[in-house]
């Protein structure tokens, strides 16, 4: 694959503001309708994202299964976001899946990036978005026919996060800044923000990717993550010492 630049983020538009006939944000009728279960999401999010890092600082390892991946079939479609324009695409080959399930990425092994594009799982698949991650940043490397092992990984980014969980705790923080502005920036370790994105689904692979496959990654934590105003998360990975 060539190295070109990374395409331009789709940004979204911006938010409305507060104005003579637009309440603040906590004043909004939808806002009150919906706060509290835009809490309850944040709450969940916070505890797992906690219960995550806790995990990963303790460098427990996890459950890999990525001798499954023969039973995916993975082909090669166009993709207009990608720099390569190509992207892979892994589907399960058993159960009922349907057309919309499957796993789109660009793994880039030469620049140590990860473009996640579309994964979503079939009910009883055998491997898990970070699995996928795993095995398709693998057989990019074996495909390029780049010389040595695998090149560590140090970037994750996954197009236009929007998960229940993460769009319904971001709306609360939204409800605790009282702002129509979405929560923009990149998050260290220690921010709350941080632990609150990693515990949403769209945090899980990340996760899994340090836990499971730390040491064939060469990662041993994540040092940020940050959100784009195209929605778009980027995962920065800590590089693995010894």
């Amino acid at each position: 694959m060539s190295e070109e630049p990374l395409s331009p983020p789709r940004i979204p538009p911006p938010p409305p503001q507060p104005t003579a006939d637009r309440p603040p944000f906590r004043d909004a009728p939808s806002t009150k309708e919906r706060v509290a279960a835009w809490q309850k999401s944040y709450e969940e999010c916070l505890r797992k994202g906690t219960a995550r890092l806790e995990l990963i600082r303790a460098g427990k390892p996890g459950r890999q299964a990525e001798g499954r991946f023969h039973e995916y079939c993975t082909t090669i479609e166009e993709h207009d976001d990608s720099p390569t324009k190509r992207t892979l695409h892994s589907r399960w080959s058993g159960g009922v899946v349907q057309p919309s399930h499957g796993y789109k990425n660009t793994p880039l092994p030469a620049q140590g990036t990860i473009l996640s594009w579309q994964n979503k799982g079939a009910q009883g698949e055998p491997l898990t978005n970070a699995d996928i991650y795993y095995c398709q940043y693998r057989l990019q490397h074996q495909r390029d026919g780049a010389d040595g092992g695998l090149p560590g990984l140090r970037i994750l980014m996954r197009q236009q996060a929007s998960s229940e969980s993460l769009t319904s705790s971001l709306d609360y923080v939204r409800w605790q800044r009282n702002t129509y502005e979405e929560l923009v920036g990149t998050f260290p370790e220690d921010s709350p923000y941080f632990s609150l994105i990693l515990g949403s689904e769209n945090g899980t692979a990340a996760c899994y990717l340090v836990l499971c496959y730390g040491k064939e990654l060469g990662i041993s934590g994540i040092s940020s993550i940050e959100r784009k105003e195209s929605r778009d998360l980027i995962f920065t990975f800590r590089d693995r010492v010894g």
